[in-house]
Parts: C-alpha cells; structure tokens; sequence
C-alpha cells in the first residue's frame, strides 16, 4: 500500500511558510488516495502504452509530474498559495 509511510503525519498538524503549506490528517489520507491512484496507473500503463505504440518515459513523466503537483496542491492552506504569500 502506498501510503502506509503517511501514517506518521496523521499526528499534529506541520505549517510552514507562514502558514501557507499545511501538513496533517486529512492531508495523508488524500494523500494516500492519489498515490494510490498513480500506483494503480503505473500498474496499468504497460499494455496501453504497448497497444497505443506510445513512449514510456514521456507518459511516466506525466505521471510523476501530475502526481507531485497534486501532493503539493494538498498540502496548501490558501487556494491561491503563491499569489497569497506576494500580497503581504
């Protein structure tokens, strides 16, 4: 299971960047949902990959990229987390 290593931060909750970037519960359980999600896509990525005749590496690097900005989009308090640091 993918996101068995984000049970240590379901303790207290982490900020950092003044505030900006939250890390607690409800982060490592959606967390875990969208490794899970990717794993589940890598997992089924060789025979669609085979049968499209596509590159593997430009796909997988789709998923990793798509994967960390959804990790990072989790972990923001503010919907708008760079714009909001640049008004202050």
């Amino acid at each position: 299971m993918p996101g068995l290593f984000l049970l240590p931060l379901a303790g207290t909750p982490r900020v950092a960047f003044s505030g900006l970037v939250v890390v607690d519960a409800m982060y490592a359980v959606f967390a875990g949902v969208v490794l899970f999600g990717a794993a589940l896509t890598v997992l089924q990525a060789p025979d669609y990959l085979e049968r499209e005749h596509l590159v593997p590496g430009e796909f997988m690097a789709l998923v990793v990229l798509s994967t960390s900005g959804a990790l990072i989009l989790l972990t923001a308090h503010d919907l708008v987390v760079a714009c909001s640091e640049s008004r202050r």
